[in-house]
Parts: C-alpha cells; sequence; structure tokens
C-alpha cells in the first residue's frame, strides 16, 4: 500500500515503486514509540488548526481541507475512512463531508494505458464536518486491508472550528497541486491532486533581487538590455513531527504549482494592500501567493527533541514585470 498525507505512522519513502507499474505490497509498521523528549514529561501529541467560515465557504483563505490518497496493491484490497471525534464514529464513503473518490473514479487513460485504478481518496470539508458534526478534535482513521492483510493508521488531531485571526496567527498554509510523476515516489498522472497542509511558522520577509542584463559597446560602455526587481519569499517553521514536515519537502514542495499563505498578523508587508500593477501583486502579500522552490530547505534537528524546523527560500511561480531597454 502506498498512503500519501500526514499520517501519524512512518511515512512511506516509495522505495521500490516505478512510475506506470503496479504497486508491491508493503509492510505496515505501527507508531514508534519516541524516548527522546521535549520540555515536558513526555511529548505533547501534535495537532492542526482545521478552519472554516461558512458565511465565504469559497474563500480558500479562510477554509481549510485534508486531502488523503491510498494506492493499494490488489483490486480485491478495501479503504475505509472514518472521522473520529471522541467516542464518535462517522465513516466517510460519500459526499456529506466533502469529496468521496471510491476506487476506479480516478482512473486517467494516457496513450492508451489506464492509471489510478487501486486509488481511492477523500477531500475533507471541514466546513461541512463542524457544520454537521460539531467543532473539536478529529482523527481520521484509515483502515482496510493491504495486499490481505488487516491494517489501520491514525492521523495526527484537527482542531475545526470557524475561522479566527487570533487562532490562526502564527501559522502558514501551504497548498499544492500535483499532475507528475515523483521518481521513486507517488504517481499523479493527470490526477490534478490537491492537497493543503497547516503549520505553526511565518511565511514573507520580501527581500527583493535586482537583476539585469548589459552588453559592452565598442567604446567600453556598458548599455543595459534588461532589468528587473524579483523578490524572495522566506518559510520558517516551528517545531514539526517528521510525518508533517517529511511529506512537505519529499511531496508538496515537488507539486506542479505550489502557494502558501500568511496568517502572522505583524508579518512585514501584511498592512499594504498591493495594486495589481505591483510587482508582488494582488490583493494581499501572502494571500495564497504562488511560488516556486529557490533552493533547498535547511533543516535543524535537535538532540532531546524528536521534531526539527526547516527554513526555506522561494521565489514568485509568476514572471515579474521585466524593463527592456
Amino acid at each position: 500500500m502506498i498512503l500519501i498525507e500526514a499520517l501519524n505512522n512512518d511515512p512511506m519513502l516509495g522505495s521500490g515503486f516505478v512510475c506506470e507499474s503496479s504497486p508491491q505490497p508493503l509492510e505496515i509498521s505501527t507508531p514508534k514509540q519516541q524516548i527522546d523528549v521535549c520540555f515536558f514529561d513526555f511529548e505533547p501529541e501534535y495537532f492542526e488548526w482545521a478552519f472554516y467560515d461558512n458565511t465565504e465557504p469559497n474563500n480558500e483563505y479562510k477554509n481549510d481541507f485534508f486531502a488523503p490518497l491510498v494506492e493499494v496493491p490488489l483490486s480485491s484490497d478495501t479503504i475505509t475512512f472514518t472521522l473520529f471525534k471522541g467516542s464518535q464514529e462517522t465513516i466517510l464513503n460519500d459526499n456529506t463531508y466533502g469529496t468521496y473518490y471510491p476506487f476506479g473514479s480516478l482512473n486517467k487513460t494516457v496513450n492508451g494505458v489506464t492509471f489510478h485504478q487501486l486509488k481511492t481518496g477523500y477531500k475533507i470539508n471541514w466546513g461541512l464536518v463542524g457544520s454537521t458534526l460539531g467543532n473539536g478534535d478529529y482523527k481520521l482513521k484509515i483502515s482496510g486491508t493491504n495486499a490481505g492483510v488487516d491494517f489501520e493508521v491514525f492521523s495526527h488531531i484537527f482542531s475545526v472550528g470557524t475561522y479566527d485571526v487570533e487562532k490562526a496567527d502564527g501559522t502558514v498554509k501551504i497548498q499544492s497541486t500535483h499532475n507528475g510523476c515523483v521518481e521513486g515516489g507517488f504517481d499523479y498522472t493527470k490526477l490534478n491532486w490537491k492537497r493543503s497542509v497547516r503549520i505553526a511558522g511565518e511565511f514573507g520577509k520580501p527581500e527583493p533581487q535586482f537583476e539585469e542584463n548589459n552588453f559592452i559597446t565598442p567604446s567600453n560602455k556598458v548599455v543595459q538590455i534588461t532589468a528587473e526587481m524579483p523578490y524572495q519569499f522566506t518559510l520558517l517553521t516551528d517545531l514539526l513531527p517528521f510525518y508533517i514536515w517529511g511529506p512537505i519537502i519529499q511531496d508538496k514542495y515537488l507539486a506542479d504549482e505550489l502557494f502558501i499563505s500568511d496568517y502572522n498578523k505583524l508579518s512585514a508587508g501584511k498592512d499594504d494592500k498591493l495594486n495589481t500593477n505591483n510587482p508582488l501583486g494582488g490583493p494581499s502579500l501572502f494571500d495564497k501567493r504562488p511560488v516556486r522552490l529557490s533552493e533547498s530547505p535547511s533543516l535543524t534537528h535537535y538532540d532531546n527533541n524528536t521534531r526539527s524546523n526547516f527554513e526555506a527560500v522561494f521565489i514568485n511561480a509568476i514572471k515579474e514585470p521585466k524593463k527592456f531597454m
């Protein structure tokens, strides 16, 4: 089984998986007992804010979702998505709480070859969950059979509630769209699969990077051909467990499209409502900004903590206006 999302198990790194081939049975591991300590006697369980705003259900800035995608090795295997709120169990097998993708619904045919017959997924709409089942802490269980062997895995906690500026302060949301095939990883061919994760951190600190192209005349005069001022943006995260930062770096950063939104109230430029003609563009500096990775992320690990944080630098995915001679 290949399962891609932030579940509280060791994430599959896809070793041995080759694009356009049938997935091989993989052993289902149980969560490892952690013995390192943080500043407490035990490491607190990881949770993620999951906001929604029913007054603006189409406003992506205020509405979060979670979209696990699973692939099994055999057509006889089964997968069940179950949402837990305390002792309350809700099976996700229709579109009541989002969008259900049963086996066969994701099939894509490319050059006569059909892909994704053994994939299933669910896009959880937290607004539908909160409005119907109530706000609170939820976990998702994915269970079924993997090559005929029973298994179950649980997600971290999602703290579901209406969008709140104060609660969102100090968080960043990373959204991605996937269509390609990750070598040694997951095959998203033509799926247009969208993912989202909200983490503690900050994104922004725009830095202009002046670039120009010149030529030198026979009289040694430097003449400018083009000039532009692209911006760099920095993402700095708080401490995250591996099953959160691993999929971000190994999967989301390789997406066809990558968007980052910042919710820190005091971020530089947060109060500047820029017009669309400005190189930074849009109604806000950091509202679903399309970006692409500029360089490899820098991870920081700690001796007495199982969690790590990382810093990454991005540039605009949309090319800034260029000045010509």
